[in-house]
């Protein structure tokens, strides 16, 4: 049995590295917040990189493909509160499977799994493998999104607003800002 390792790291000159990172990265969120709450787990990355590489493990496509790749999760970026992170793969395929681990269940929590804010899909990105016995056996959901994770945001909304982060607390006004 020959193992699989994880690529080496690209050194390419202008976007190209980042494009090819963010093909390989998803957005996490929905995390839960445990800081004070009494009787729930802090997320960690570990935590998040056990739950997808758990999924992944799991699909025979993946087994006969990366059975020996230690674990498909390159790394792991937690938002400041734990709420969201931000999740890279080692391969796009592997990528594009986890995205069909939306709306999944995570330390009782609802999770999203999407593209990052701004990723523009290129054509021949890779495609997910089959994630069907998954879905059958109810370890991920299958069906349209439920109303309470798929907001629709209106592009034109959208293109008029701006967020505005690391502002200091209390010292902003609307009036400041405009």
């Amino acid at each position: 049995t020959t193992m699989v390792q994880p690529p080496l790291p690209l050194v390419t000159g202008g976007n190209k590295g980042k494009r090819e990172r963010d093909a390989r990265t998803l957005y996490c969120g929905n995390l839960r917040d445990s800081s004070g709450l009494a009787g729930f787990e802090d997320v960690d990355s570990h935590k998040v990189s056990a739950f997808f590489s758990g999924l992944l493990k799991q699909l025979p496509e993946y087994q006969a493909k990366y059975g020996t790749l230690p674990n498909p999760v390159k790394d792991v970026r937690l938002g400041d509160r734990k709420n969201f992170a931000f999740v890279e793969f080692w391969f796009e395929d592997l990528c594009a499977t986890a995205l069909e681990f939306n709306r999944c269940g995570f330390q009782g929590r609802e999770i999203r799994v999407n593209r990052p804010a701004g990723f523009v899909e290129v054509p021949g990105m890779a495609k997910p493998m089959d994630v069907s016995m998954l879905k059958m056996s109810g370890v991920i959901p299958s069906g349209p999104p439920t109303a309470t994770v798929a907001a629709v945001v209106d592009p034109a909304r959208r293109a008029r607003e701006m967020y505005l982060g690391n502002l200091p607390e209390g010292q902003m006004t609307a009036e400041a800002v405009h």
